[in-house]
């Protein structure tokens, strides 16, 4: 349990911290014992050439990995306070009674660290997580009481007392799975003691939790520079490193299938260039019908069409997946509308293939120039889960289509732009259907034998 709570860090004969001993008890310190004051800057000397010969952990890189972890996301930690005009009006009120009582906010940090150390030995004996919360709640109280130590003339904060405050309340967080604020904590931490372990560890699990594996990997490679032989830092690098592995992979599994759905989306055009059919953007969907697209198959494009019943209610749209874009629409009028059997919703039987109408609606808005644009637009609609934009709707109008027509006559008209299936309106005669077309703008077309 040692890499969970801090216990007292030993220097070493060239005067830098080392990783130490990693006992399963907590920090404590009497009334009476050094508490391993370190001033603000300690060790830096040493530690600049420590870094100095770790290829690629100088001084700019280890403060540029620190800046990196910044996290908009995370919540932000109250008692980071920097000065007494940052804490908590309560909290201020608070601490100035407890230091007229006589003990200084210096004392009181001690004291309220070893009450957190306390909570922190029940929750792991216990498995209890509020026990976790309860010490991080001590740790913010003596965080918050040395802001004020240092706020107070007479009364010197201790760096060390901090350090390990910051180190322990990280250390609740991870067992709380609160990774946001550890990571804060532990970046609280390096920056009083660079070469501390522990911090490094704890830095590099959290990171882990957020699967930021590449900050995890470089959080350990840290911690590892000065504790080489840890094997907790050792295992997380080489967590780090796999899950980096797999993130990779992932990715380029995930951009060789962009890849390959681009060329498709690509070749789609250029199958639809050939016929003069122009590819634009879809307009607002209005049910799965609607997200059809035009496809290859067997190198032969395919257009889905959709025949909607707009002048009934319950009328469900007919999607016909697959046409071929030379298929006629008398074909598939006798198939929706045979003589002897109608759809089931058309009770008046108006419905039947010879005396139907037919509009394919036109849409006013600017085609794809080229196949990568057409793919772009598709990769981006994908990406935001099919969602439509308002300047894609366009206007619309109709054009009517003879029952002799093709579909390609409609696909390849001047006026006509396909993004996504062909939709066909099928209307049955009535003054319902009179009165639509005199105040619809209906295009007539002309078939060329």
């Amino acid at each position: 349990m040692g890499w969970l709570i801090d216990t007292p860090t030993p220097t070493r004969a060239d005067g830098r911290t080392g990783a130490g001993e990693r006992g399963k008890t907590v920090e404590t310190v009497g009334a009476g014992a050094d508490r391993g004051r370190v001033a603000r800057g300690a060790h830096v000397d040493d530690a600049d050439a420590f870094a100095d010969s770790l290829p690629g952990w100088d001084p700019e890189a280890r403060a540029a990995f620190l800046a990196s972890l910044d996290d908009d996301e995370a919540p932000e930690l109250p008692l980071l306070a920097e000065s007494v005009d940052e804490m908590d009006p309560a909290m201020v009120e608070a601490l100035m009674q407890l230091r007229d009582g006589g003990e200084p906010p210096s004392e009181l940090a001690v004291d309220a660290k070893e009450r957190g150390n306390g909570h922190y030995k029940r929750a792991v004996s216990t498995k209890n997580k509020l026990f976790y919360r309860e010490a991080a709640k001590e740790y913010s109280d003596g965080l918050a009481l040395c802001v004020a130590a240092r706020s107070e003339a007479d009364d010197e904060e201790d760096p060390q007392t901090r350090l390990t405050l910051h180190a322990n309340r990280a250390a609740c967080s991870l067992a709380l799975k609160n990774y946001g604020e550890c990571v804060k904590d532990c970046k609280a931490a390096l920056a009083i003691d660079q070469h501390n372990a522990k911090a490094a560890y704890r830095l590099a699990r959290a990171l882990l939790g957020l699967k930021k594996h590449k900050q995890a990997r470089d959080a350990a490679q840290w911690g590892l520079a000065s504790a080489p032989d840890d094997k907790a830092l050792t295992k997380t690098l080489a967590d780090a490193q796999r899950g980096l592995n797999q993130a990779d992979a992932v990715a380029a599994k995930v951009a060789a299938k962009h890849a390959s759905e681009a060329a498709t989306h690509r070749a789609v055009f250029d199958a639809c260039d050939v016929l003069s059919v122009r590819l634009g953007p879809a307009p607002p969907a209005t049910g799965r019908a609607y997200d059809a697209w035009p496809f290859l198959e067997g190198g032969d494009l395919r257009v889905p069409v959709v025949f909607a019943y707009p002048e009934v209610d319950d009328a469900p749209p007919d999607l016909l997946e697959a046409c071929a874009p030379s298929d006629l629409m008398a074909d598939w009028l006798l198939t929706l509308f045979p003589d002897d059997n109608g759809p089931a919703w058309d009770s008046a039987g108006a419905y039947r293939a010879p005396l139907v109408k037919c509009y394919a609606r036109l849409r006013q808005v600017t085609g794809f120039y080229r196949g990568d644009a057409y793919a772009e637009y598709r990769a981006r609609r994908e990406k935001d889960g099919g969602k439509f934009d308002e300047d894609d709707k366009g206007d619309d109008a109709y054009l009517e289509v003879p029952a002799a027509a093709a579909f390609l006559d409609v696909l390849s008209h001047p006026h006509f732009v396909l993004g996504g299936p062909l939709v066909v309106e099928v209307r049955a005669p009535s003054a319902d259907h009179d009165g639509w077309r005199a105040r619809t703008k209906v295009r007539e077309m002309s078939l060329v034998a």
